[in-house]
């Protein structure tokens, strides 16, 4: 989120804002992430994930993917300096192609030069207020996101693009319904 914080935080922080749990809980519910792409060892949402400086733009996601898995989807919550969207869409797009399907969670800016909608499958808008993203040094969701909040969805072999509209609180509600069947298990 580094093009939208305070310039209070240091350069690495900038790009480690963390996706609430609830928020991934209900796409992984649907989706069955089976790789996280953008993760650090403090804020990875799958237990297979890459890190900065593994370099998620340079090495093979199907080499991280664990055997068996048909048809998989991996979770990209990239960092938001300038230029790192771009380079992350470019790789989904490549991976894609290479049979392996992903969820971006990045700004609400369909006319940034990053979108490609002839690329997209499905994008999934977020409604009713802005997504609290995880303050990297706080541990805390930090609520004055000052951008909306969209879901650029990336399947093989499927017709691009279908728009839809997902309430952010029902995002949320039923995260924490996963949530608490995964704590009662």
């Amino acid at each position: 989120m580094a093009d939208y914080i305070a310039s209070a935080l240091t350069e690495a922080e900038k790009d480690t804002w963390s996706t609430p749990l609830d928020i991934f809980s209900a796409l992984d519910n649907e989706f069955n992430f089976c790789l996280d792409t953008c993760a650090s060892d403090n804020n990875f949402k799958v237990e297979n994930y890459i890190t900065k400086e593994q370099d998620a733009l340079e090495c093979s996601w199907l080499d991280r993917i664990p055997q068996g898995i048909v048809n998989p989807m991996v979770w990209i919550n990239p960092p938001y300096s300038r230029g790192s969207i771009k380079a992350f869409t470019k790789a989904a797009i490549k991976q894609r192609n290479n049979g392996i399907g992903s969820v971006m969670l990045v700004p609400l800016t369909p006319e940034a030069l990053w979108f490609y909608a002839n690329q997209t499958q499905e994008l999934r808008i977020v409604t009713g207020g802005r997504i609290a993203f995880i303050n990297p040094v706080t541990g805390m969701p930090q609520k004055d996101n000052p951008k909306g909040s969209m879901f650029v969805i990336f399947k093989p072999d499927c017709a691009p693009i279908a728009t839809k509209y997902i309430d952010r609180d029902y995002l949320i509600e039923v995260g924490q319904q996963v949530l608490k069947s995964k704590e009662a298990a």
